[in-house]
């Protein structure tokens, strides 16, 4: 019957992980893990797992961020360089009118 019960809940271990069971489904995962060694070391393990993932997927977002913050600022800076560059040709012209 034990094989049975850990078949069960190593089925409901990523759903708990994932925290989408139900509470009751939780209660029953929880007092499982409580008296088998087994599964609470592959609970331990899958959550050490989506830690992983979760803080590899930040970095990757961090890092698209700043190259994409990177690509903007550089953009405006040519625009305004531009703009500044435009500006200075009208004021040197309208100058040159004036005199």
């Amino acid at each position: 019957m034990k094989e049975l019960e850990c078949d069960v809940i190593q089925d409901l271990l990523p759903s708990y992980v994932d925290k989408i069971s139900s509470n009751a489904t939780n209660k029953v995962v929880e007092e499982h893990i409580e008296k088998c060694i087994k599964c609470k070391n592959d609970l331990n393990n899958m959550t050490k797992e989506m830690n992983a993932k979760l803080t590899k997927n930040k970095e990757e977002r961090i890092n698209y961020l700043k190259g994409y913050k990177k690509t903007v600022k550089s953009k405006i800076n040519k625009e305004a360089s531009t703009k500044y560059m435009y500006l200075f040709l009208v004021l040197e012209k309208l100058n040159l009118l004036c005199n």
